[in-house]
């Protein structure tokens, strides 16, 4: 066509040129829309994988929410539990085990450690902009952004270590040991009334240990809060990403 092109205007025959001219205008322009038209292509089935593994994501960190709540609430328990049991050594010889289990467990960790693989994997590669709900990035951004600054308060374990610090050695290795195994293994932990009575005299010995024991309770309490309100962001951009997952199979499948 080019070479016909050249022939036509060496020969003046412009009508024939105009003609050639708006034919090579115009596949040019076929061309190009056709390229656009397969890279936006690309795109929806790139945003559309990026949705799945989103939702996906989200479900994962769900499960690690949840476990965080009953974390929280576990670790408060068993502050409350030393609480007592040093006003009345009567409640560790009650249950001993439970009690001798309060003593590690108190200072374990309870914020869960989210990680969003997918959206930072959107972030660093600039491929956020293939989202393109509005909503579901902004709501992205505030999740993530907002497990960012309460994991800073959430997983600040300072008062947990300086009561470890305090208290270490009124537990044996091997209590240490039995109540780590039951952590992983569920392998029960055996103590006698008289141990639990002997360790609650020792703790309350360390008063500078047991007035930790108000702000360990603080601390979690605010976890289990923080950690209600991640749960609920989370559900949200989870029914958010599964409408806008069922309208591109329903835009498919027509």
């Amino acid at each position: 066509m080019l070479l016909k092109l050249r022939k036509n205007l060496a020969e003046a025959n412009y009508n024939a040129l105009g003609l050639e001219m708006i034919v090579v205008i115009a596949g040019i322009l076929i061309a190009f829309q056709i390229d656009r038209w397969a890279e936006e292509r690309r795109e929806r089935e790139q945003e559309y994988q990026y949705l799945v593994r989103l939702k996906d994501d989200l479900q994962f960190e769900i499960g690690l929410l949840r476990a965080g709540i009953d974390y929280a609430e576990k670790r408060v328990i068993a502050a409350r539990l030393l609480e007592e049991a040093t006003d009345n050594p009567k409640v560790a010889a009650a249950d001993p085990n439970t009690f001798v289990q309060a003593v590690e467990r108190v200072t374990w960790r309870s914020f869960p450690n989210i990680n969003g693989f997918v959206y930072t994997e959107l972030q660093s590669t600039g491929n956020l902009s293939l989202i393109r709900s509005d909503a579901l990035r902004q709501g992205l951004a505030e999740y993530y952004s907002y497990i960012s600054l309460e994991s800073g308060i959430g997983l600040d374990l300072e008062i947990q270590s300086e009561f470890t610090r305090l208290t270490a050695g009124v537990l044996s290795s091997t209590e240490l040991v039995d109540i780590q195994e039951d952590a992983f293994v569920k392998r029960q932990v055996e103590i006698l009334p008289e141990r639990a009575l002997e360790i609650t005299r020792e703790i309350a010995s360390r008063q500078d240990a047991v007035n930790l024991l108000p702000s360990i309770i603080q601390h979690h309490t605010f976890n289990k809060g923080a950690i209600n309100v991640s749960l609920d962001k989370a559900k949200l951009l989870i029914s958010t990403i599964g409408e806008l997952i069922e309208e591109f199979d329903t835009s498919h499948a027509g």
